[in-house]
């Protein structure tokens, strides 16, 4: 990588605060409540004056540092966070590594709510404790490197931050009375201790010890930080309203380097605040850039809804390909919106009025409105145009988009969830309609904390979104993009095949959806809501299982030649259709086969013919189900039992015959 965009990459940081600012001063309608009102108005003192004094009035805390000491891995590991207008930021697991000599590696990791992705950052430091002075310094600090990338800091540079850090050594109190010569080593030692050397000596210092120093020097940073910004003494802020547009000019010096903001011109269209081409400076380093956000204002607190766009120029091609990158940007702007939004309302910012959906510049003032009901014509507060508005509530964070009579949207809607899961995208156009097709007046979008049981073989990945009302419907659909964390996903699932389901009111649901693995997003097409649930979703492959039972065979004994019927009941227990193949073996041999396809729980019987001509024992089986039948030996008849009846018809003849002529034949006269 190029030194000019290591440069840039680094200046993106310094310009995202002041982005942070400028989308923080976006959402500046502020004082006491006006109940009842439909419109308010804010001259240039006033805003300057209130921004003046939030500035002034920032109270910046700090936790406590914690100590770890490995004597094994011979390191030290500090953590520790700061706090300042409700957003913390975190110095996560801080290590310290120790080579034995003065020289130090330290790396670490930032962290914050707002934060989509935690930077690390790593630098090497020499340290050394001097006769006769016998306070601990930084002499040198090197390799300096912010989530990879390595800031071009100039030796001067370089100076100013060391003699600052040596500066709170200082002002802790922290001296090394038992030291009898130069420092010469550092480790982390049995105990375990950190061990200060010197020719002929050592002193240990234990995580107590260690973290009450630090304690000492992190108070004096963060009072000589409240100091810098309760005085104003270094820093100036100036706003102007005029020609359309309220403009911002305000610079800040220290560690004498002065930091500018200027020329931050801000236009209004309905709730879109716009930037454009304004000029940040910090030290060397300066470049222009240019940003929208979308501003509500609901029950007198304002919120920045979204940050549509954001943008930097062409003075340092690296920082602006980075913002401009597709994956990064979303990120980026979703976390300005949320630290601009922890900042307000850590402040208290209120509106005038209660609800606003229109700002604009008229004369040398800021104009809000808001309109509680359709304007008619002659009816004042807008021009006489009738107005209707499609209010939103997603995570709480509430807007508001005109909307025509007939539910034609005339503003692009883009709203995010509070974790930034979720993003739902209404192009201007849409229609957008409730039940009975009149126009859609309120949408919302909450996490379901208690969404309805996923199918056996289904994952909820991540969180599910109750969305409302009941009925609305959207031509053509709109698109709804959820995000997800990949150490949500079971084992084995496959990223490519994650869809985005809703539930129907008696089960769940696929909508049309679109799988990126590489964003770790699933896009689906919607095209209304009902009883309804939203939640992405990976179905484990449905389970496909077959039982057996009820082996028949009939009859059990036959003579060769005779059939036999065999059969059996086949189940499909699994949860999934599927087709399952008999397969009938005589004595282990393959007889013959059929094919069965059964839904989940249904059954069908299966049956087999067969005859054997060889007299013999058949072992039957098909799966793990065994039987037999017997084919016997047919003896062959003798010629008695052959013929029978042909001996019985005789003897009838001959018994007849002999009848016959014992009764029949002619008998003597007597006395003839």
């Amino acid at each position: 990588m190029n030194k000019t965009k290591r440069h840039s990459k680094v200046s993106y940081m310094l310009v995202s605060l002041a982005l942070l600012l400028s989308l923080t001063i976006m959402a500046i309608p502020m004082a006491g409540p006006v109940e009842a009102a439909e419109e308010a108005y804010y001259n240039a003192t006033e805003i300057q004056d209130w921004l003046i004094s939030q500035i002034s009035s920032t109270n910046i805390t700090f936790t406590a540092p914690t100590v770890s000491l490995d004597d094994t891995n011979k390191t030290m590991t500090v953590n520790a966070s700061v706090t300042a207008r409700g957003t913390t930021v975190y110095l996560d697991n801080v290590e310290f590594a120790f080579d034995g000599t003065r020289n130090v590696s330290i790396s670490g990791e930032l962290s914050a709510s707002w934060l989509v992705v935690r930077p690390r950052f790593a630098l090497n430091v020499t340290v050394k404790c001097e006769l006769p002075g016998k306070i601990p310094q930084v002499e040198s600090i090197s390799n300096i490197t912010i989530a990879g990338f390595e800031p071009s800091l100039s030796p001067g540079d370089l100076n100013e931050i060391t003699n600052t850090i040596n500066k709170a050594i200082n002002a802790s109190g922290f001296k090394l009375d038992s030291l009898l010569g130069n420092l010469t080593a550092i480790e982390v030692g049995g105990g375990p201790v950190l061990t200060l050397w010197w020719s002929g000596g050592w002193k240990n210092f234990n995580e107590a010890d260690i973290e009450s120093q630090l304690n000492d020097a992190a108070t004096w940073l963060v009072n000589r930080a409240n100091d810098y910004l309760n005085t104003g003494d270094n820093w100036s802020l100036n706003v102007t309203i005029g020609g359309g547009k309220v403009t911002f000019n305000a610079t800040a010096t220290a560690l004498n380097k002065t930091a500018k903001i200027e020329s931050m011109n801000v236009t209004f269209a309905d709730t879109t605040a716009s930037i454009a081409n304004a000029t940040v400076s910090v030290w060397n380093k300066s470049a222009t850039f240019s940003g929208t956000a979308k501003i509500a204002c609901i029950s007198y607190t304002p919120s920045i809804t979204a940050v549509p766009s954001l943008s930097v120029g062409d003075e340092n091609p690296g920082l602006r390909d980075w913002v401009a990158d597709a994956v990064i940007n979303p990120a980026l702007r979703d976390a300005l919106k949320r630290l601009a939004n922890n900042i307000i309302a850590d402040t208290g910012m209120k509106c005038r009025i209660s609800k606003f959906n229109r700002m604009a510049v008229t004369d040398s003032q800021l104009k809000v409105w808001w309109y509680a009901k359709p304007v008619t014509p002659g009816g004042g507060g807008g021009g006489g145009a009738v107005r209707y508005y499609l209010d939103t509530n997603v995570s709480g964070i509430e807007g508001s988009y005109r909307i025509s009579d007939t539910g034609e949207l005339l503003e692009t809607i883009k709203v995010t969830t509070a974790d930034g899961m979720l993003t739902m995208s209404v192009p201007k156009g849409t229609i957008c309609l409730r039940k009975g097709d009149a126009r859609l007046e309120v949408l919302t979008i909450a996490v379901d904390e208690s969404p309805p049981s996923p199918p056996d073989n289904g994952h909820i990945i991540g969180a599910a979104y109750d969305c409302n009302p009941d009925g609305a419907n959207f031509a053509p659909p709109v698109n709804m993009t959820f995000r997800y964390d990949e150490g949500d996903l079971p084992a084995g699932a496959v990223e490519g095949d994650l869809d985005v389901y809703f539930w129907n009111g008696t089960a769940w649901e696929a909508v049309p959806s679109t799988a990126d693995p590489v964003g770790n997003r699933v896009t689906a097409t919607v095209s209304s809501f009902g009883d309804c649930s939203f939640a992405v979703m990976w179905l484990a492959p449905a389970v496909v299982n077959f039982t057996l039972a009820d082996l028949s065979i009939s009859p059990a004994r036959v003579s060769p030649g005779e059939n036999v019927t065999i059969s059996v009941l086949v189940t499909n227990v699994g949860a999934a259709e599927g087709t399952y193949q008999a397969v009938l073996k005589i004595d282990n041999v393959v007889t013959a086969t059929r094919s069965v396809t059964l839904g989940p729980a249904e059954s069908t019987t299966v049956t087999f013919t067969i005859a054997e001509e060889q007299p013999d024992t058949y072992a039957v089986k098909i799966g793990t189900l065994e039987g037999s039948f017997v084919v016997e030996e047919v003896v062959p008849a003798s010629w008695i039992s052959r013929y029978w009846w042909v001996i019985l018809e005789i003897l009838v003849v001959v018994g007849l015959l002999l009848f016959f002529f014992r009764w029949w034949r002619p008998r003597k006269v007597v006395g003839s």
